[in-house]
């Protein structure tokens, strides 16, 4: 099998970020001692050597007093993720294990062949190459574990932000005091960053990594200007560029059928779907059958386990059965989302990329970003960007003040008014055009908000009669990933800044 190197991020569990000390065990044997020494120093799995060392996927090997084998695991953005003190490791035949990893140092002392070994798949070899340098930088990210919290301005960056101090705005900092250091104890599991905005000016800013662990000017430095994973609040972002493409002209209008997009595509479309407009795409109401909620994605059950692995994307999802209207009906669809991308290509002539960042993010003065392109598509739409969390920010408020940034109508009123009103009601929350909506209830008020939200915990919350935007990021799992963010709001950032 031929090696090749991925990002360990999209291989290293979840469950990691929550590791709990293993207690004490007797030394290693000579066996083991053995292999330790051997994989003792860092290594990466970037191919570049001569990126900073920010930007490169980091893994640290140290013994502790007792002989012990220590690992520190840094991965450059977007994922952004930290793990430190992993020691739960065994030899056996000549290999160090640990959860669902094998590695083993090659001849040359240079090169470590590693397999990880997912539950439901192949095994996935992997390369990683020694480096000589980087010392420094795992010091200081293990020297960052938290000890406690104080407040402090955000900083003016000249990013587009002007800074406020929280307390001098009105916050009730006895609340922001307490959700952080609950944070960093590992109250809500993974949180990356906390982000409020409050009559357009950023109030706290707070970065986080290691399930809370890690905080401090360090870290704040390494990652507030580091693109994070959006995951599915690219689906908001996605639905912000079709809405200028809409205003520019590129797009008739919402009511416009779908196959008149996809003229190769034409026998697919039989009567029922012929029915189906952007309109039902931007809702998730196309009536196609998709089920991409009841099973983990790594379920065939789920219908996008095969469309992901699918040589043509759009037929897979196209052919398959019509079995609601059109328009009555919501139905959570990645699906969705890779329609809309295309649609944006084949109506603009240029990239989805290319269309969004002169038309979204030049104007934010949004300049750093990644987008993760997947095929032919041009990207992962549902969930292919990378942004900073300021940068979403921007985002959030671009549609709280109705369109405009810094004085200049970047998208319509009408759009971001409409798009991010109630179409279909859906347990908790609501959808529009692919934003969320939710009420909050705090004190007996309620307010009621627009968001976007990615899976791990990434959030753009919007309150219009506040003024405020929220940003969160994350890395979280499980069934609470969601209920953490929520509980957080209710509890002490609505209470902080809507306090009479």
């Amino acid at each position: 099998m031929k090696h090749r190197t991925v990002d360990l991020a999209v291989a290293l569990p979840v469950f990691l970020s929550s590791l709990l000390a293993q207690g004490c065990a007797p030394g290693p044997s000579e066996s083991e001692s053995a292999v330790y020494r051997s994989v003792l120093g860092r290594w990466t799995s970037s191919e570049d050597l001569d990126l900073p060392l920010e930007d490169m996927s980091l893994m640290s090997f140290s013994l502790d007093p007792d002989g012990r084998l220590l690992l520190s695991q840094y991965e450059a953005d977007p994922q952004c993720r930290v793990w430190l003190g992993i020691d739960d490791f065994r030899v056996e035949d000549g290999f160090l294990k640990w959860f669902e990893f094998t590695a083993k140092v090659m001849p040359d002392s240079n090169t470590m062949r590693m397999d990880y070994f997912p539950p439901d798949g192949q095994p996935i070899p992997f390369t990683l190459r020694r480096l000589d340098r980087g010392e420094d930088f795992m010091m200081k990210l293990e020297a960052s574990t938290a000890t406690g919290y104080s407040y402090k301005i955000p900083e003016q960056t000249g990013d587009g932000w002007q800074a406020i101090d929280a307390s001098g705005a009105g916050f009730d900092m006895e609340k922001i005091d307490r959700l952080m250091r609950n944070i960093i104890d590992g109250k809500y599991g993974d949180i990356h960053s906390v982000l409020v905005v409050k009559d357009g000016r950023l109030a706290v800013e707070e970065y986080f990594n290691d399930g809370g662990r890690l905080h401090g000017p360090f870290i704040t430095e390494l990652y507030r200007d580091r693109p994070h994973h959006q995951s599915s609040v690219a689906k908001s972002e996605i639905s912000a560029v079709i809405g200028i493409a809409l205003v520019q002209g590129y797009i008739r209008d919402l009511n416009v059928p779908i196959h008149e997009f996809f003229p190769e595509y034409v026998g697919l479309f039989n009567a029922g779907k012929r029915k189906i407009t952007l309109r039902h795409v931007l809702t998730m109401s196309t009536g196609i059958e998709w089920d991409e909620s009841t099973h983990p994605s790594n379920d065939p059950r789920n219908s996008a386990f095969h469309w992901r692995s699918s040589g043509d994307r759009i037929r897979y999802y196209l052919e398959r059965p019509l079995v609601d209207e059109p328009g009555s009906r919501f139905a959570y669809s990645g699906g969705c989302m890779m329609l809309l991308g295309e649609i944006v290509r084949r109506a603009t002539g240029v990239t989805v990329e290319e269309f969004g960042v002169e038309h979204l993010f030049k104007p934010l003065g949004i300049t750093r970003y990644k987008w993760l392109g997947e095929d032919s598509l041009v990207t992962n739409h549902s969930g292919g960007i990378g942004l900073r969390p300021r940068d979403m920010a921007k985002i959030g408020l671009l549609f709280v003040d109705e369109g405009r940034w810094k004085g200049e109508q970047v998208i319509s009123r009408e759009w971001t008014l409409e798009s991010t009103k109630t179409r279909f009601e859906r347990r908790a929350a609501g959808y529009g055009y692919q934003w969320w909506t939710r009420r909050f209830e705090v004190d007996g008020v309620t307010y009621s908000c627009f968001y976007a939200i990615g899976g791990g915990g990434q959030f753009i919350f919007g309150f219009r009669d506040l003024d405020l935007v929220v940003v969160f990021t994350g890395a979280n799992s499980g069934r609470r990933w969601s209920a953490y963010v929520y509980e957080m709001m209710e509890k002490y950032i609505l209470p902080a800044v809507a306090r009479d």
